[in-house]
């Protein structure tokens, strides 16, 4: 369930009180959305003082965030380490088209080789769309 959403001008520069909001939350997954890196370098940065980014918490986050410019923001010598420590980085790649493209069809070739588990034997369902549905899987490796 989402829990809540925030947006912010692109001029802001202080997140506390959203975050503070957040934390009430006990959220275990926060999504972020940049266009900014150094934005969201402050946002990070604010999230991990305030104890909002730590263990236990995923961050899931687009590829504005996994820049150099993001934690060469940083003001407080914070390690990237410690405040991106399992983060999970999403990309739009509009030419990876799984039904089509060479690299989608071995994705999708090596995803239903893979062990289930769950006990339930691996599925993997592509629709029209390249809309996946998941079930009883591992990592591609």
């Amino acid at each position: 369930n989402i829990q809540c959403v925030f947006t912010f001008s692109s001029d802001t520069t202080n997140f506390r009180s959203e975050i503070a909001e957040a934390k009430k939350l006990s959220a275990r997954a926060i999504v972020l959305l940049f266009d900014d890196a150094v934005m969201a370098g402050t946002l990070l940065e604010q999230g991990y003082d305030m104890g909002l980014f730590r263990q236990g918490i995923q961050i899931f986050g687009n590829d504005a965030i996994t820049t150099p410019a993001t934690w060469q923001s940083f003001k407080n010598r914070l390690k990237v380490g410690d405040v991106m420590k399992g983060f999970i980085g999403i990309k739009f790649d509009p030419s990876y088209y799984t039904k089509k493209s060479a690299i989608g069809k071995n994705f999708i070739k090596k995803f239903r080789q893979l062990p289930s588990i769950s006990g339930i034997a691996g599925n993997c369902y592509v629709g029209d769309n390249d809309v996946f549905s998941l079930q009883g899987s591992t990592a591609v490796q």
